[in-house]
């Protein structure tokens, strides 16, 4: 059975992120809601070959008005749910929220195009290796690229990037990139350790399993300093120059990379002894002019008042309910779509308007009051 949502309704549910619809297909839907007996089959099969009509129309069937316990990926059957006054409510929505420039509309032309044809054939590959939800395919396919009208919207000048990268060779490229690769491809060495030892690479702290020593020292001043011997050549240079103590050059502990390694703890303990000897600036000259890799280690209130922070113009400044604040700016440049610094709200100042996005009505929102649930 039909439920039936009025305009108002299903503009609350509409509201945020929005799709832009392709405007031949609200002209085709128009032409078919005007009809005596207008056809649900073939408004659904319209709406299906818009990625900002069939998102829409997703999102209203499975928001709470509804309640479902599964949720709605086809087209076909969100139209059957929703009823043909619904869907003719939501297809006038969009018309009035897409109203776009001809010049957007021919930027927009081959996005339409191609999620149509990504679509058509993720369903037929669906279908061929027998995927039990072929829809969702569809849906896939159809929304795998919604980003670019969405950040058209954002950036003005987003189209500009896109149309520069495409004409310095001619051809544009997929960038697929994976939160867990991001993070495994961080682990550096401890995988070929597991390979090659068989187990579990030994937790070091801010140390190094095969390299010492190598890592933060403390120096007299309680500042440290981060350095690196990883060569034979570097050891020598290391106690002939930094440290001064050449006597450790013949003890046979500490006589290859290997033998420092078994001999870490011993190792260790003299460094740090070492390092209290001195101010950390002494330290840093010593490893700067023996030429061994170090560098100083900061202090936040050292890297916000960096020469390089003020340079770049890390740090912004912001809006807030208890007036300007500072905030670290993006590290992105665009030279088209400079990053934006909106105003901090109030605490619960957004609660209203996204739980309205997300189709709470301002009598269910009263109620979440009254329970203290928000």
């Amino acid at each position: 059975m039909a439920v039936e949502l009025s305009a108002d309704q299903i503009r609350r549910v509409l509201q945020g992120i929005s799709v832009p619809p392709q405007p031949q297909i609200m002209v085709d839907l128009q032409m078919e809601q005007v009809m005596p007996v207008p056809d649900l089959k073939a408004i659904a099969r319209l709406i299906s070959q818009d990625p900002g009509l069939s998102g829409a129309l997703l999102k209203i069937v499975n928001s709470p008005y509804f309640g479902l316990t599964n949720r709605i990926a086809s087209i076909q059957q969100a139209v059957n749910l929703l009823g043909c006054d619904s869907v003719i409510n939501l297809i006038n929505a969009q018309s009035i929220k897409g109203e776009m420039s001809d010049e957007t509309i021919v930027t927009l032309n081959r996005f339409w195009d191609s999620a149509q044809d990504v679509a058509m054939a993720c369903l037929t590959l669906a279908k061929r290796i027998g995927y039990q939800a072929p829809d969702e395919a569809y849906a896939l396919g159809l929304f795998h690229n919604c980003g670019i009208p969405l950040m058209l919207k954002r950036f003005p000048g987003y189209m500009a990037v896109l149309e520069e990268a495409y004409a310095s060779t001619g051809e544009g490229q997929r960038i697929d990139i994976s939160m867990f690769e991001s993070i495994v491809s961080w682990l550096g060495y401890f995988p070929h350790h597991y390979w090659h030892q068989g187990e579990e690479p030994e937790r070091m702290g801010m140390r190094h399993n095969y390299v010492t020593p190598y890592g933060p020292y403390l120096a007299r001043n309680g500042k440290y300093v981060n350095m690196a011997v990883a060569t034979a050549r570097d050891w020598e240079v290391f106690c002939h120059e930094v440290i001064e103590r050449q006597d450790l050059l013949k003890d046979a502990r500490f006589a290859t990379v290997e033998a420092r390694r078994k001999n870490r703890a011993a190792l260790e303990e003299m460094i740090e002894r070492i390092f209290l000897e001195r101010d950390h600036n002494e330290w840093l000259q010593r490893l700067k002019k023996a030429q061994l890799p170090y560098g100083e280690v900061r202090g936040i209130a050292e890297v916000l008042a960096h020469p390089q922070a003020t340079a770049r113009r890390l740090i912004r400044e912001v809006e807030s309910p208890v007036g300007r604040v500072p905030v670290v700016g993006s590290p992105l440049r665009l030279s088209d779509s400079p990053a934006r610094y909106d105003r901090v709200p109030d605490l619960g100042g957004d609660t209203e308007p996204i739980l309205k996005e997300l189709g709470y009505d301002d009598s269910a929102i009263g109620s979440l009051r009254r329970d203290k649930v928000i």
